[in-house]
């Protein structure tokens, strides 16, 4: 994705544990990913989260 973007809209930390929320845009090029659509194509998923633990 030659125009990617990724935006972080929140950090929350908690004793051992951080969780983010965030979002990527772009364009697909090449080879379309599986369940994202054909290539040459916006690809704009909704917000995504992850949560890691400290140890």
């Amino acid at each position: 994705m030659p125009d990617a973007r990724f935006k972080l809209h929140d950090v929350f930390a908690a004793t051992d544990r951080v969780v983010t929320r965030w979002s990527s845009t772009g364009t697909l090029t090449g080879v379309a990913l599986p369940g994202r659509g054909t290539a040459h194509h916006r690809f704009d998923p909704p917000t995504n989260r992850a949560t890691a633990s400290i140890a």
